[in-house]
């Protein structure tokens, strides 16, 4: 409880230090007179360097997350689904058992036994995870897919079924010693306690689709929203992907991003620095030795948030908690560290003369904080107080890739 802030504006403090390899600390009490402003000096580019590494687990937020009973399914997916469910490659997986026998290919507990000695291949693991959530998907697709209306019942079943494969993970974790191998999961640099999964994001109400409303988890929009919200924070926090990004695994970050603003129509309460912290682990998805060239884990601005959601009008209410000082330097630190990296390559390096057809695609309504065309709002930024020099580079910079985009005919 001490890691639940009164105000998103508190974690601020926390993220200007939050770097990886800290030593842990129980956040400092913070009196009701802080004040952001103090804190403008350092507000720095470094902070938001797509090559940096910002340790979420460091920074306290003001979302109390589920407690451990909200971890725990309401109803057994046998209960639920009945003999489908043990019949299923999705229950399967877990233990390999139906109706006291074993059948076909090894489960994860029987492949995941040798994980206990020190020195096993624990990246083995990463396809057998990614294969049960399919596995999941699959199963709960037979159920829900296509289905124009929703019921109470229904939400319950399928929502303590991600629910069941959740606590199931955490089982795993523990009871193999997982939990603590982030180095041999991703390298030295990795954050030491991390998951090698995406199953506290396919947890949440939203990616099973589950409607606001009535008929959502809990009975209420804010209450489906709040727990979408939860799992994806998380997620965050337990596996973020430490550099190893693979198109859209383990995070879909424009995604998740864009549900920042369904749980704030929900409850009017803006979260500018849990926002900044999504935006920063984002923009840290991907491995800082890949360029462009490598479209599935290099560096693609166009495939992520960019800094034009500080000046985009719809994201303004997430950051009027903030004091103008401090929203004038975020928005100058983070588009400083975007155009340091996106710098580091040359424009050919971006759009080669074959022009390569990429499944990535943002949604439309997100247009106005993603697609790398970040000097079109080069005079938003002006507006927003950024250096005159600094936003000259941007538009330099847009200049010469719109040039080459022309003469390439890229669309």
């Amino acid at each position: 409880m001490g890691w639940v802030l009164e105000r998103d504006t508190d974690a601020l403090p926390y993220l200007l230090k939050a770097t990886s390899g800290q030593a842990d600390a129980a956040p400092l009490a913070i009196a009701s007179t802080f004040d952001v402003r103090q804190f403008v000096t350092q507000i720095k580019p470094d902070i938001f360097h797509p090559d940096g590494n910002v340790n979420p687990r460091e920074i306290p937020i003001a979302l109390q997350l589920p407690d451990w009973n909200q971890w725990l399914p309401r109803v057994h997916p046998k209960d639920a689904w009945g003999p489908s469910f043990a019949r299923s490659e999705f229950a399967k997986l877990y233990d390999g058992w139906d109706g006291g026998r074993r059948k076909g290919k090894p489960s994860l507990r029987t492949l995941l036994t040798p994980a206990q000695a020190a020195d096993w291949n624990v990246r083995a693991i990463f396809p057998l995870f990614a294969r049960w959530s399919q596995a999941r998907r699959a199963f709960l697709g037979r159920f829900v897919k296509g289905r124009a209306e929703w019921s109470a019942e229904l939400t319950d079943k399928v929502y303590s079924t991600q629910l069941w494969q959740l606590a199931k993970t955490w089982e795993m974790m523990q009871e193999f010693g997982l939990e603590t191998r982030g180095a041999d999961l991703y390298g030295e640099a990795a954050e030491s306690r991390t998951w090698c999964s995406t199953t506290l994001a396919d947890t949440a109400p939203a990616a099973a689709h589950i409607p606001d409303g009535p008929t959502g988890v809990g009975g209420s929009a804010l209450t489906n929203q709040y727990l979408s919200a939860s799992w994806y924070e998380l997620q965050i926090i337990l596996n973020r992907g430490n550099h190893r990004h693979r198109d859209r695994t383990p995070i879909d970050w424009l995604y998740l991003i864009g549900q920042f603003r369904e749980l704030y129509h929900q409850s009017h309460f803006p979260e500018p620095v849990r926002l900044l912290v999504a935006v920063t682990k984002g923009l840290q998805s991907t491995d800082p030795g890949l360029g462009p060239d490598d479209y599935r884990e290099g560096w693609r601005p166009e495939q992520n948030v960019d800094p034009r959601i500080m000046v985009s009008p719809g994201w303004a209410p997430f950051f009027k908690p903030l004091p103008v000082e401090a929203r004038r330097a975020l928005t100058e630190a983070l588009l400083a560290a975007w155009l340091h990296k996106t710098l580091q390559y040359s424009v050919a390096e971006y759009l080669p003369l074959v022009s390569v057809r990429h499944s990535y695609t943002g949604r439309y309504a997100y247009t106005d904080i993603t697609g790398g065309k970040v000097w079109e709002a080069a005079q938003r930024f002006r507006a927003a107080g950024v250096s005159d020099d600094l936003v000259e580079r941007l538009q330099n910079w847009g200049l010469a890739y719109t040039d080459r985009a022309a003469r390439l005919q890229y669309d």
